[in-house]
């Protein structure tokens, strides 16, 4: 509310001098305090499909009906867009939605207008549902109010008391609840693991019947998702969003696979070294040599996805550059024991 104040202060003083000065000053005004306009929440939609398309590995699924989704929702909106992500750690979830955050807000994931929620640490105890609940009312009205363009990610739902998101039913599936508030141009999305296993099964049944990875569909794995997330414990689990088809999008984040995994490889290392050319393949099979990936017998997905890439990376990186392995250093002291 001091923003206003002050907002107003300045636009008076600013109306007895020459308009162009007015202007600065609200330009001045809406970079510091971040406004809900055009330019402060561009709507990036081809940044975002340049992000997405060139580092999101092995989501083509994902990639289609998100971007779709998203172009359809900023041209006309007649409700909130709300999506579910489902899927297994490390597999892009998380990182789809901060390249969302990225391509929306001009100041990215520093912006005011992007709300991020993290199960076991905003809603911890299952007891004091409740009071979750009346708490992130009063959150989202807030920030609709700051600004209807708002986007909400709400990351390991699984991990939340059954039915605490069900206090988001009169923002997103309720014209009339919510009074004035303009809500329609929001976004909300939901991360959550259930029905990874579904999914990683699903799939390899798809392989196995000859079915190229890449000509799955959103129909092979929707049904599943959907019956996963409302009978197993969670947020979601039994939840009005699900029975009243709040929720517009299930999108399943498939297992990542050796060569999708090895993008990841080579990207951390790229970060590190700031030149692909010093991105050797000998460090990169020496990652691999540090996951596991299953299921047996075919093993052909990472039970960790690309979740560790980057501190396995970054640690052998350090030990070349000191010139110390760990495995050779604690087989000297036992020939010395």
């Amino acid at each position: 509310m001091g923003h206003y104040i002050i907002l107003i202060i300045l636009s008076t003083l600013c109306s007895f001098t020459h308009g162009g000065l007015f202007d600065d000053v609200i330009s001045w005004y809406c970079d510091i305090y971040e406004c809900c306009d055009n330019k402060r929440v561009p709507y990036n939609l081809p940044k975002l499909k340049s992000m997405i398309s060139m580092r999101l590995q092995g989501q083509h699924i994902a990639e289609n009906v998100v971007l779709n989704a998203i172009n359809s929702h900023v041209k006309k909106s007649k409700k909130p867009l709300v999506m579910s992500f489902h899927g297994a750690n490390g597999v892009g979830k998380t990182y789809v939605s901060r390249m969302i955050a990225k391509a929306f807000f001009k100041k990215g994931e520093n912006s005011r207008f992007f709300h991020f929620y993290y199960g076991l640490q905003n809603f911890p105890n299952k007891e004091k549902v409740l009071e979750y609940q009346t708490q992130l009312k009063s959150d989202i009205e807030a920030a609709l109010h700051s600004c209807e363009r708002s986007l909400f990610v709400f990351d390991g739902v699984d991990q939340m008391p059954s039915q605490l998101l069900d206090a988001l039913m009169p923002f997103i599936d309720c014209p009339n609840c919510a009074g004035k508030l303009d809500k329609n141009k929001s976004i909300f999305i939901f991360l959550t693991n259930t029905g990874s296993s579904a999914i990683e099964k699903q799939l390899l049944t798809k392989i196995h019947d000859g079915i190229n990875r890449e000509n799955t569909t959103l129909q092979d794995f929707e049904r599943l998702i959907i019956d996963e997330a409302h009978n197993h414990s969670g947020g979601l689990f039994e939840s009005l969003l699900i029975d009243s088809q709040a929720i517009d999008f299930y999108i399943p984040f498939l297992p990542l696979e050796k060569r999708h995994v090895k993008y990841c490889i080579r990207e951390a290392f790229e970060e590190i070294f700031e030149t692909p050319k010093l991105v050797t393949p000998d460090l990169v099979e020496k990652v691999f040599e540090e996951l596991r990936f299953g299921p047996e017998p075919e093993a052909l997905f990472s039970n960790s996805g690309c979740k560790r890439v980057a501190q396995i990376a970054g640690r052998l990186v350090a030990m070349k550059s000191t010139k110390f392995d760990y495995f050779n250093e604690a087989d000297n002291h036992r020939t010395e024991l």
